[in-house]
This record gives structure tokens, C-alpha cells and sequence, in this order.
């Protein structure tokens, strides 16, 4: 069982590839120690294996192994494939892994090996592992400003119509309630420091229902205020089904 931890890093998922030996190794620890949820890449099960097994008792939380030879552009797709299939998101990507040789050798892509696995192959795997990311910002800026633009009349009337003549709002931010809080949160709350939510609030809002499926710390008021955090929610979980089918035909 995953032991519950906490840190700056807690939360994040991070792929390491290469995290076996070396720079990439130490750089998994200190990830570990930080709280993430690590997955890191090697050529060798039982070494990968065992990094994931120091990594897991530094940390204490959850390692996931791939085993793939990043120096084969198949391989590439096929550990691209395998982390968005097993993941529902990668927050941080380490393109470590690397390698020299002081003879030219021929990868069975008929390429320089150091070329395939230092220049061509992080290349390759960051642009497939993109596919999630470019589709999940679109779905957060998307619902982020139809947020803004239906709360409480618009951002013009927000902007310029005193708080009490205001419509209802559709969603209850945190700030709306913490006047009675300790007074350096209650100095930020809406009644006492005249706080009204800007866009950037309303990206958060789209940001955390996206990833959570769920409300967080704002909350929907208003029928419409429900129906589109519920239609961001369905898009989300639509948008990851779609990527993994995608990164799955890869391999086929």
C-alpha cells in the first residue's frame, strides 16, 4: 500500500528517463523525497527494478517502472504508449537519459546511435507525450473563460457595478467566506478588502475541476454554474480516453 507523504513535490507525477544510475538516479531521489510520484525508464528490468525499490523506501510513495531502450525510435512509441495508458497524467518530464560512444555505431532505425538516443529521442518522446498536454490546456483555458464571462454578469460588470447591485454569483470562491478567518486571511476576503475574482481565478477553477473531475475548493452555485463544471468534468475524462486509444494504436 502507497504510504500517504507530503512535500513540495506531492501530488506531481514526474518521468525520469534513465533513472537507474547516475545523474538521473540522484535526480529521482531527491524527486522522492520531495513527495512525487515517480516513474522512471531503463534499459534493464531487474536494475530498473531495484531503482524503483531505493526510490519507493526514500520516498515512501508510489514508483512505476518502464523498460524500454530509448536508443530505437520504436521503443520510444511504445514507452510513450505504456506511461499514457498508465498514467492519467505527466506533470514533469526528465529527458535524462544519454549516452556516448567512442565508435559509430548503427541503431536498427539505420541511425547514428548517440544522435538517436541524445537529440532524437527526447524529442520524440516529449511530442507524444504533448498530445495529452496540448488537448488538456485547451480544455482548461476553454472552460476558464466561459467561467469568467457567465460569474456574476461578466467581468465588465464586475469590474464596474458596486458589489450590492451585483447579480448572483455562480460560484462561491473561498475568499467570499474567510472574512471571519485569522486576520492575514481575513485582510484578503471579499467583504473586507473588496476582493472580486479576475481570470487567472477562474483558469484555477478550470485547472483543479479538470484534473480532480471534481470542485474543489470553489464551489458551483448556480444550475448553469453546475452544468458547465460537469460538462468540463465529462470532457476530461473523454479527452484522457481518447488520448490513450490514440497512444495505443501506436503500437499497433
Amino acid at each position: 500500500m502507497e504510504q500517504p507523504h507530503s512535500g513540495p513535490m506531492a501530488g506531481r507525477t514526474v518521468l525520469v528517463t534513465g533513472g537507474t544510475g547516475g545523474i538521473g538516479r540522484a535526480t529521482a531521489l531527491g524527486l522522492a523525497t520531495m513527495g512525487a510520484h515517480l516513474a522512471v525508464t531503463g534499459r534493464d528490468r531487474g536494475r530498473t527494478e531495484g531503482a524503483a525499490g531505493e526510490l519507493r523506501a526514500a520516498g515512501g510513495g508510489q514508483v512505476d517502472v518502464f523498460v524500454a531502450d530509448l536508443s530505437c525510435q520504436s521503443e520510444v512509441r511504445r514507452l510513450a504508449a505504456e506511461v499514457l495508458q498508465r498514467r492519467s497524467r505527466v506533470d514533469v518530464l526528465v529527458n535524462n537519459v544519454g549516452g556516448y560512444w567512442t565508435t559509430r555505431h548503427v541503431t536498427a532505425d539505420g541511425l547514428e546511435r548517440t544522435f538517436a538516443l541524445n537529440h532524437l529521442a527526447p524529442f520524440l518522446l516529449t511530442n507524444l507525450l504533448l498530445d495529452r498536454l496540448r488537448v488538456w490546456l485547451t480544455n482548461i483555458i476553454v472552460f476558464g473563460l466561459a467561467d469568467w464571462e457567465l460569474d456574476r454578469g461578466g467581468p465588465v460588470a464586475r469590474a464596474q457595478t458596486p458589489r450590492d447591485r451585483l447579480p448572483a454569483a455562480d460560484f462561491r470562491f473561498s475568499q467570499d467566506e474567510n472574512d471571519d478567518a485569522i486576520d492575514e486571511v481575513a485582510a484578503g476576503s471579499s467583504r473586507i478588502a473588496d476582493w472580486v475574482p479576475t481570470l487567472v481565478d477562474y483558469l484555477y477553477v478550470s485547472v483543479t475541476n479538470s484534473t480532480a473531475v471534481s470542485p474543489t475548493d470553489t464551489m458551483p452555485l448556480s444550475v448553469r454554474a453546475k452544468l458547465l463544471m460537469r460538462v468540463e468534468s465529462v470532457a476530461a475524462v473523454i479527452t484522457s480516453v481518447l488520448v490513450i486509444a490514440r497512444a495505443v494504436s501506436t503500437l499497433k
